[in-house]
């Protein structure tokens, strides 16, 4: 199927998906063609692949035709309003089985429904059992009624992409406000002035348990932040107006409690990527820092100990030396084996209490 064709079957199913808002407007449209043209029926059509959708109507029950009975199939291939003055005679149409048989249609025309896109989805047309032909005038009224159509199923469409964007676009605002909230972290977005903006609940509920009152949008963090960080908080926030991820490391005294922070100061943008404000971001590593600070004490404890063992050691050992350095000097044991064996191990246990 060529590209051209199957762009204009998904316009056409999108079109037919549509929840039209407007359908007192295009029947009373069809009612108009029908009058303009002097005809007793009048439609309102969509044309799919083997199907051709009779939406809105004028003096038929018809719901739907097959493309090959179609007269709009050659309408829709135009860019004028296509007219069939007599099918009967005409070499296309005159084996129709609506021709040959009831309601025996003799006259035929047909607007396309033409998209801003190019693709004409189908027709607004007008039937007779009488062949006749159109007047200028009346083709370039039903042109004109085409174009209307189109108009107002565009309108509904955009209005309904509007609001499929928005119900998206609240969904995916609903779940990032879940993630924000319950994340255990403390977030908030400052403006260039250093303004609170937004927050979630674990910043507000930490600042409530350390300074006694609640984040203010519009408000100064720095009222709320420990006194001994402001100077490093300030330096950090410049620096992320500039463009710059600042990334800090602080342990804060706050009441009876010490809590370390890993925090972070990074520059907001907006949809042009100018800088507004700065998010900065804090996460609680106190355990972390704290199981470290265990490790390190422990790891001291047994240096210190090591340090006694060898310290009480170091005598005896001295002593041993010495009665060794004797025995090596004795003609009488230096040769022995065993007294070799002793030296040798004596050595090593004097290097061991050296290190």
């Amino acid at each position: 199927m060529p590209q051209r064709e199957l762009e204009r079957l998904q316009t056409v199913n999108r079109f037919l998906k549509l929840q039209i808002s407007k359908e007192t407007e295009l029947q009373r449209i069809v009612e108009q063609a029908a009058v303009i043209c002097g005809a007793p029926i009048a439609m309102i059509t969509f044309m799919e692949e083997e199907l051709q959708h009779i939406r809105f109507r004028v003096g038929t029950d018809l719901t739907q035709l097959h493309y090959d009975r179609s007269f709009c199939q050659k309408a829709v291939q135009q860019d004028e309003v296509f007219v069939v003055a007599d099918a009967s005679t005409d070499t296309y149409f005159s084996e129709n089985p609506y021709v040959k048989n009831q309601p025996n249609i003799r006259f035929y025309a047909g607007a396309p429904l033409q998209t801003s896109e190019g693709n004409a989805i189908g027709t607004v047309c007008v039937y007779d059992v009488e062949a006749k032909k159109l007047s200028s005038i009346q083709q370039r009224m039903l042109k004109s009624m085409s174009k209307q159509i189109v108009h107002l199923l565009e309108f509904d469409a955009s209005l309904q992409l509007l609001k499929e964007q928005y119900i998206a676009s609240r969904k995916m605002a609903v779940t990032l406000r879940s993630f924000f909230e319950s994340s255990s972290s403390n977030h908030i977005l400052l403006d260039r002035e250093m303004c609170v903006v937004a927050f979630n609940q674990a910043f507000d509920d930490f600042t409530f348990a350390t300074r006694g009152k609640r984040l203010i949008p519009g408000t100064l963090l720095v009222e709320y932040l420990h006194v001994g960080f402001r100077s490093d908080f300030t330096a950090a926030f410049k620096k992320a107006l500039k463009g710059e991820k600042v990334t800090l490391e602080r342990h804060l005294q706050y009441q009876q409690r010490r809590i370390c922070w890993y925090m972070t100061f990074e520059p907001a943008y907006d949809n042009e990527r100018q800088i507004t404000g700065v998010s900065f971001n804090r996460i609680d590593i106190t355990a972390r820092v704290e199981q470290e600070e265990r490790v390190k004490d422990q790891s001291k404890a047994l240096r210190k100990i090591r340090q006694v063992e060898l310290n009480e050691l170091e005598e005896p050992v001295v002593e041993i030396v010495r009665l060794m350095k004797e025995l090596e000097h004795d003609a009488l044991y230096s040769d022995l084996e065993e007294v070799q064996l002793l030296v040798e191990a004596v050595k090593e246990l004097q290097e061991k209490i050296t290190i």
